[in-house]
């Protein structure tokens, strides 16, 4: 995939909704191990992006 084609690809609603559930499912899995610092950090990051950023996943998931 191009430059472009990734950058159009992200920027649209289907990019969106994967980009979304991807940090849906890594926050899950990551918060069962998030003992650890650097995953903590990690995950409240990634929770951050899926709010604030890429938060298309979680008001589907809410209606």
């Amino acid at each position: 995939m191009e430059n472009r084609e990734g950058y159009d690809f992200l920027h649209s609603l289907r990019g969106q909704f994967v980009i979304s559930r991807a940090l849906d499912i890594a926050i899950q899995n990551l918060e069962s191990r998030a003992d650890q610092c650097e995953l903590r950090t990690l995950v409240r990051d990634m929770k951050y992006l899926q709010e604030n950023v890429f938060p298309m996943y979680k008001k589907i998931q809410s209606i």
